[in-house]
């Protein structure tokens, strides 16, 4: 294994890590959007 390969599997490594903290962090502001909709709409 040469130096290309890994630094290639280090690059998708933190693209994957970034991703993923991207979509926890979009699925967590989803959730409270739905929340305050729930909570203001009345039912």
């Amino acid at each position: 294994m040469n130096l290309l390969e890994i630094g290639v599997y280090v690059g998708a490594i933190i693209v994957v890590v970034t991703l993923s903290q991207k979509l926890i962090s979009l699925i967590t502001a989803i959730q409270r959007v739905i929340l305050r909709i729930k909570r203001s709409s009345p039912s």
